[in-house]
């Protein structure tokens, strides 16, 4: 028998920019579990498509003022930004 110990990895994540995997399918199920979340809390009529939409929207508003701060923003800032602006 063997001494050797073995080690378990209990969590390994990856940036979400398609160097795996494709990125859109986990972002569109990560929208609609936003979505049913929010209609839980009595938000109706957010719309996923229109959160993806509005962050595109002011990442782009922002390089017109400050290129470089909407360069580093991450997806999440940009998301949150969005979410609000929707909400």
């Amino acid at each position: 028998a063997s001494n050797a110990k073995t080690k378990q990895i209990g969590l390994l994540t990856f940036d979400l920019d398609d160097t795996l995997y494709p990125i859109a399918p986990v972002v569109e199920d990560a929208n609609a579990a936003f979505v049913t979340a929010m209609e839980r809390f009595g938000f109706d009529g957010v719309d996923a498509f229109d959160i993806v939409e509005t962050g595109k929207l002011v990442r782009e508003e922002l390089a017109k003022t400050d290129p470089e701060k909407a360069a580093a923003l991450t997806h999440t800032e940009i998301r949150e930004m969005a979410i609000r602006r929707e909400m």
